[in-house]
C-alpha cells in the first residue's frame, strides 16, 4: 500500500499502490457522477458543439483542467503563457478550462481563443478556451489521449478510471504527493507549476504520450477499478467499517486521555469483507501500535 496511516485513515481511489488490492480503487471513480456497476465501464454522455470537436480530433485530444484554486494559481504565477505555448508545441488539439474568459461567453461549449479576456496571452489555434466543461465526459471519450491536471484526487482518480494518462502540475496540499503516486503507480509523470518551463512541459506532454508502459498500466488500473462496486454503496462500506472501530474500549480510552469517564457497551465487530480497507491484511499489519498513547 503506498499510503498508510492510522485505522481511522484510508486512501482510495487511484492513490492505492500495486501491493494493495484495487478493490476499493474504485470509491472515488463516481464522485462526479453516477455509481458504475462492478466489470462494466463508467459513460457520461457529452453532446453539443463540444462533443463534435471531440469526434474530430481522431489523433487525440489533450484536456486541461486545473481545477478552480489551480486556475488562479497558474495565472497568479505567471504560468498561462508557458501552459498555452507547450499545448501549442505539442501539436494535439486540446481543449483547456480556464477562468480567463468574459463572462458572457459561460454558455458556450467551444470559445474561440480570440474571445480570451487576457490578450497578453497568445493561445495558439489547436487550443480552445472554456471557463466549464464536463471533465469525465471528456476523459470517457475515446480520442482522449491525455490530462493536464493540477494533481487534485477527484482528477487523477477519474482520470485512471478512463485509462487516460497524466501530466499533473501540482501546487499545494495534497496534489504534490498525489503527483508523485502517479509517477510511482506509472501512470504519468509530475512537474511543480511553480517552477515550470513551456520546455519541461512539452517533453513530459510527448514522453507520456509516447510511452506505451504508461498506457498500458493506465488500462490496467482503469479495469482494476471497474471489478467492484464503487461511488455510495462503496463509500457507505467504508464508513460502516471505520465506524465499528470506535467501539466501546476505544472511546474509554479516549475519554481516559482527557480525564473523563465514558461507559458504553463495546460494539461487536461483524467479519471483514474481503475488499475491506480497515482490516484487510497487509493493512492491519501498517495500523498495528497506532494509538497506543491512549492506552
Amino acid at each position: 500500500m503506498l499510503v498508510a496511516g492510522p485505522p481511522s485513515v484510508h486512501a482510495v481511489g487511484s492513490l492505492l499502490g500495486d501491493t494493495q488490492t484495487h478493490a476499493d480503487a474504485a470509491l472515488l471513480a463516481g464522485t462526479h457522477g453516477g455509481s458504475p456497476t462492478p466489470g462494466a465501464a463508467m459513460h457520461v454522455p457529452l453532446d453539443g458543439p463540444l462533443a463534435a470537436w471531440a469526434d474530430a480530433a481522431t489523433g487525440g485530444f489533450v484536456l486541461v483542467a486545473l481545477g478552480s484554486w489551480g486556475d488562479a494559481a497558474c495565472s497568479a504565477l505567471g504560468r498561462d503563457g508557458t501552459l498555452a505555448a507547450a499545448l501549442g508545441a505539442a501539436g494535439l488539439p486540446a481543449v483547456w478550462k480556464t477562468a480567463a474568459v468574459a463572462a458572457s461567453e459561460w454558455e458556450a461549449a467551444v470559445v474561440p481563443a480570440s474571445e480570451l479576456a487576457v490578450p497578453s496571452v497568445s493561445v495558439p489555434a489547436n487550443v480552445h478556451v472554456v471557463p466549464w466543461l464536463p471533465q469525465r465526459a471528456l476523459l470517457e471519450h475515446p480520442n482522449c489521449r491525455l490530462l493536464l491536471t493540477h494533481g487534485g484526487a477527484n482528477s487523477v482518480s477519474e482520470a485512471c478510471a478512463a485509462a487516460v494518462p497524466l501530466v499533473v502540475l501540482p501546487v499545494a496540499w495534497d496534489q504534490p504527493e498525489n503527483g508523485a503516486l502517479v509517477e510511482e503507480l506509472g501512470v504519468g509523470r509530475c512537474l511543480p507549476l511553480a517552477a515550470l518551463t513551456a520546455h519541461e512541459l512539452t517533453h513530459a506532454m510527448h514522453a507520456t504520450l509516447a510511452d506505451g508502459e504508461v498506457k498500458r498500466r493506465s488500462e490496467q488500473i482503469a479495469h482494476a477499478m471497474r471489478q467492484v462496486d464503487s461511488g455510495a454503496a462503496g463509500a457507505a462500506r467504508l464508513v460502516e467499517s471505520a465506524a465499528a472501530l470506535f467501539d466501546g474500549d476505544m472511546r474509554r480510552a479516549a475519554a481516559s486521555a482527557m480525564g473523563a469517564r465514558f461507559d458504553a457497551p463495546t460494539v461487536a465487530r461483524g467479519e471483514p469483507a474481503a475488499h475491506d480497507p480497515v482490516t484487510a491484511p497487509g493493512v492491519a499489519e501498517a495500523d498495528e501500535g497506532w494509538g497506543d498513547e491512549l492506552d
